[in-house]
C-alpha cells in the first residue's frame, strides 16, 4: 500500500497465545476487551482473522 514506510511491531515475533498469557497475567479483564476483527468490531463474525483466532 505504501511501499516507502517500513512497520515495525514489538509484538510480531510472539504467539498469540503468549500474548494473551501475557495481557491475561497483568489484567484478566483485559483479554476480554482485546479484538482483531479485519471488519468490524468487536468481531464481524465472518472474516479470516476469527477463523484464525479461534481455530
Amino acid at each position: 500500500m505504501f511501499p516507502n514506510i517500513d512497520r515495525a511491531s514489538l509484538l510480531e515475533p510472539l504467539r498469540d497465545a503468549h500474548i494473551f498469557h501475557t495481557l491475561f497475567a497483568l489484567d484478566p479483564d483485559a483479554v476480554y476487551l482485546t479484538n482483531a476483527c479485519n471488519i468490524g468490531k468487536p468481531w464481524c463474525g465472518h472474516c479470516e482473522k476469527r477463523a484464525y483466532v479461534f481455530a
